[in-house]
């Protein structure tokens, strides 16, 4: 992001941690989570066309030795349709921890406000 709010002047690194830790310290509601079930199975839907079947299948060919022959960013949608959002909570608890993040902060900005 910019160091500073075009059209104010306002420091961005605030907001930008502050978007950062609501993802560290999500909430999982089940309303929520069937939302965001929906809208990932409508983008797996709308890209699901011959096209990208048959990048899957050269990806497939080309990653044999690798994890990325079964890592697709939508995944699969059996699974999304089935996850329960204490079982997305449990994934989240266990993946998303400050121990398991890096941040990099990058640009002209001053260090000592970077660390506060």
């Amino acid at each position: 992001c910019p160091t500073f709010r075009p059209s104010s002047g306002v420091p961005m690194l605030p907001l930008a941690l502050d978007a950062l830790l609501d993802v560290m310290e999500a909430r999982f509601e089940a309303s929520r989570v069937d939302k965001e079930r929906a809208a990932i199975l409508s983008e797996a839907a709308m890209v699901n066309t011959i096209d990208y079947r048959i990048e899957v299948q050269l990806l497939t060919a080309l990653h044999q030795e690798n994890r990325l022959r079964k890592r697709f960013p939508i995944g699969l949608t059996e699974q999304i349709a089935a996850w329960t959002p204490s079982e997305v909570a449990t994934y989240h608890r266990s993946h998303y921890r400050p121990n398991n993040a890096h941040l990099y902060v990058i640009g002209d900005i001053d260090p000592n406000f970077t660390e506060e």
